[in-house]
């Protein structure tokens, strides 16, 4: 099929090299081909396509963890002081959320936030440690650990690892089992939830940092700082509340709309369920009720706030009246 010397070795060498780091032109070097060649075997031979871009998903799981830890203000920072007399004070000092990050992960999994996120309940319960054998068979305890794990902010690689399989065989569980990828999802929903509490606690100087302090191996103090709030998480949860009001607006619109179609508010609709008003309310005594909603309208419906529901039934109403 080609002259080209491909050895069985490359596809686990440059997942290796692509783990590290290492771009296309770096990996070829690597294993000894020209560049050209290398994009040819990407082509050619889908293992070797698979395994680089498994080792490129190895990376971003990693950068990933690392946002994360950021985000949440997980990442100590240790100093280590020696006197001249031999004793040694070190501290440990926790960072502070790193608001970049909060913005940086939410931009990314906006996938994840859905309406009236303010209202979910996110669970506090530490993720459940199975201890499975890495067999790589599917066990139907993976959605409920996975979802406990996304939860709490771990990366895919990182779930792969706790579940004892492969990264392959991960998203090969994603892509077949349906319950498998809906778990990861709301587990997912539940992180961007925490996050976006992490964001508001930002905004309203409600995080606090510990600063932990040791002379010669020993405990001496502790010391708790406020941080003031901040402008940026500021600015940017009243933009994105801005831009959720606006998608609101949308839904109350696309709700008339809809209302509209099957008899309700105005145009040729609201004409046509006029011409037939007198004779349901002479069969009904005189009383009018409300045409039955579509199920996508009264779903619309319930999530309005209680002023626009009732003004949006007012002018149903009024339209009756005409």
């Amino acid at each position: 099929m080609s002259k080209l010397k491909y050895d069985e070795s490359f596809p686990e060498r440059a997942r290796e090299y692509a783990a590290q780091g290492l771009n296309n032109t770096r990996i070829a070097r690597e294993l000894g081909i020209a560049e050209d060649t290398f994009y040819v075997y990407l082509k050619q031979f889908p293992a070797f396509a698979e395994a680089v871009e498994l080792g490129r998903r190895a990376v971003r799981d990693k950068v990933d963890d690392g946002m994360m830890a950021l985000a949440m203000g997980n990442c100590l920072v240790q100093t280590v002081k020696r006197s001249d007399n031999g004793h040694e004070t070190k501290t440990i000092r926790q960072r502070p959320p790193d608001l970049n990050a909060i913005i940086r992960w939410l931009e990314r999994n906006k996938h994840c936030a859905g309406d009236g996120w303010e209202d979910e309940v996110v669970q506090n319960a530490d993720p459940v440690v199975l201890n499975i054998p890495a067999n790589f068979k599917y066990d139907e305890r993976f959605p409920e650990d996975a979802e406990f794990r996304a939860a709490a902010g771990e990366t895919d690689l990182q779930i792969a690892g706790r579940l004892g399989i492969s990264q392959a065989s991960f998203y090969n569980y994603k892509k077949q089992f349906p319950d498998f990828a809906a778990a990861l999802e709301r587990g997912r929903k539940e992180c961007y939830i925490r996050l976006r509490r992490q964001l508001l606690a930002l905004a309203l100087g409600q995080c606090t940092v510990v600063t932990q302090s040791y002379r010669d191996g020993d405990f001496r103090k502790c010391t708790e700082r406020q941080l003031p709030p901040n402008l940026k998480a500021i600015k940017y949860w009243l933009a994105d509340s801005a831009s959720r009001e606006d998608r609101n607006q949308n839904n109350t619109a696309q709700a008339l709309s809809i209302s509209s179609e099957s008899g309700g508010c105005d145009g040729r609709m609201g004409e046509t369920a006029s011409a037939q008003r007198p004779s349901i309310s002479s069969e009904s005594g005189g009383a009018t009720s409300l045409p039955p909603m579509r199920e996508t309208s009264a779903r619309l419906l319930s999530r309005m706030s209680r002023k626009e529901r009732q003004r949006l039934l007012k002018n149903r109403q009024d339209n009756r009246n005409l």
